[in-house]
């Protein structure tokens, strides 16, 4: 192995909270087809991913690389995968109870990307984040609820990822579904 790629190895990051083995039989079933964005598998199981390098513009020097533009999205999408805020609540409650501080280990994801000033060769250790407005259910009830109830919270957790949940994105009535894509990048 080269001397870059040994140094990555040393990279220990803390073990991933544990998934519901619905949830993991899911994601294998519908990364098996070919039927969600593959790297959301291995981030349930390895805690890791590699973003694809995108094209940047020389030029315009304000505008950060798309990596760091959307990480923040990325770390919400992390925090709705290993149910991040639903633990918090969890543990904050536990804490009231037994009247000790509260304790929660944070969720590491390893994020392998290249980008002008980075080396792809060493990754960035990116931490899951919470919802602050709302707690997000846990990925069994967002993936395997069947009520309208759970598409709705479908809906707010998208929204809330790409920091675009407002009452009237939140209303179907305001915004068709098929331009919500749009709305989102474009606020």
């Amino acid at each position: 192995l080269s001397m870059a790629t040994r140094n990555h190895m040393d990279i220990t990051t803390p073990p991933l909270p544990p998934i519901a083995p619905e949830v993991l039989r899911v994601a294998e079933h519908r990364h098996r087809r070919g039927l969600m964005y593959p790297f959301i598998y291995h981030v349930l199981t390895k805690g890791e991913i590699k973003v694809p390098v995108c094209i940047e513009d020389e030029c315009n020097t304000e505008l950060p690389p798309a990596v760091v533009l959307f990480r923040t999205s990325r770390q919400y999408v992390y925090g709705v995968l290993f149910s991040v805020a639903e633990t918090q609540r969890r543990m904050e409650r536990l804490a009231v109870r037994k009247r000790i501080p509260v304790e929660t280990h944070p969720v590491i994801v390893k994020e392998w990307s290249a980008y002008k000033g980075k080396s792809p060769q060493t990754p960035e250790l990116v931490s899951a984040l919470a919802f602050r407005e709302w707690t997000c259910p846990n990925l069994k009830k967002l993936w395997l609820g069947k009520a309208v109830e759970d598409k709705n919270r479908r809906m707010r957790a998208f929204l809330a990822c790409m920091k675009s949940d407002t009452p009237g994105m939140l209303n179907p009535a305001n915004v068709p579904t098929h331009l919500l894509l749009m709305c989102c990048v474009l606020r």
